[in-house]
């Protein structure tokens, strides 16, 4: 049986066929297709999966990665120089006989022993200042001051002897002589004239004029029973053969510092860490003591 559609109908029909046949039409996805075509953003629309397979990898890659090195296995850092020690007193020692080093938090305006053999003293007319780098505190002595120590076996009774003391000098004298220190009789060390340094044990040595006035100097003397040697900043200045000598018998008037025994002669200026021992040191302890080798 044949149907009829009309000719409106059969028309429209066959042009829908005709552009169909012409042109595909695009599949319709719906309202989302035209976002699926944009590109993907790999922080919010990756995968679950290939987000835990990167996290994983992530992983691998810092267990195989080097430790970073252990605070405790880096090198040290080198050690900061150490400060210049201070010359002390070695109680210890049997032949150091006097050791001054002048420290007013040791005992306040007064020469106090800090040997064995307790030989302290007093001061009048004395004050302390600075003494060399490392000294802590040194006594300052003038025209006007006193210093004096009682009369000890330990003081007069040698025949070895090293004398050391820092110095400075604010004045050298322009005649006579000026006592760094001296046991009357037995031993001294003075300043002449133009910086020469003379040291009287057993008998007189001199150096040349190498005192200087404002300034720090280590000076030192020792008489081994064959030669006596005078240094200054621990270098040999002066020295001489002398064979036996024999020192001088005290008179009983006890040491001076900074001036001759038992008055005058003042010294003017500053002095420190004053040490007197009955043996002869070497010149590497001199030198050592001097803070030159």
């Amino acid at each position: 049986m044949e149907m009829d559609v009309g000719t409106d109908t059969a028309a429209a029909l066959d042009a829908a066929w005709q552009e169909d046949t012409d042109e595909p039409t695009p599949t319709d996805t719906g309202p989302d297709a035209a976002d699926s075509a944009a590109p993907v953003d790999a922080t919010t629309d990756a995968q679950p999966d290939a987000v835990a397979d990167a996290d994983a990898r992530d992983a691998a890659d810092a267990a195989d990665a080097p430790d970073a090195p252990d605070a405790a296995d880096a090198p040290d850092a080198p050690d900061a120089p150490d400060a210049p020690a201070a010359v002390g007193c070695d109680k210890d020692d049997p032949n150091l006989v006097a050791c001054y080093r002048f420290e007013v938090d040791e005992r306040p305006t007064q020469p106090w022993d800090q040997s064995s053999y307790g030989n302290h003293g007093t001061a009048t007319g004395a004050s302390f200042d600075l003494g060399p780098p490392g000294q802590g505190k040194a006594i300052v002595v003038t025209s006007a001051s006193k210093v004096k120590v009682p009369d000890s076996t330990s003081l007069r009774t040698f025949t070895r002897i090293t004398i050391e003391a820092w110095i400075k000098p604010k004045s050298l004298p322009a005649s006579g002589r000026a006592g760094v220190v001296d046991e009357n009789g037995v031993f001294g060390v003075f300043l002449h004239p133009g910086g020469v340094l003379r040291a009287t044990a057993p008998t007189a040595l001199d150096s040349p004029a190498v005192i200087k006035i404002g300034s720090w100097q280590h000076v030192a003397y020792t008489y081994d029973g064959a030669e006596q040697v005078l240094y200054v900043a621990g270098a040999v200045v002066a020295k001489k053969a002398l064979a036996a000598g024999t020192f001088g018998a005290s008179n009983g008037d006890g040491l001076a510092i900074g001036m001759n025994s038992p008055d005058g002669d003042n010294f003017d200026g500053s002095i420190d860490t004053l040490r007197i021992w009955r043996v002869a040191r070497t010149a590497a302890q001199i030198c050592k003591a001097a803070g030159t080798c």
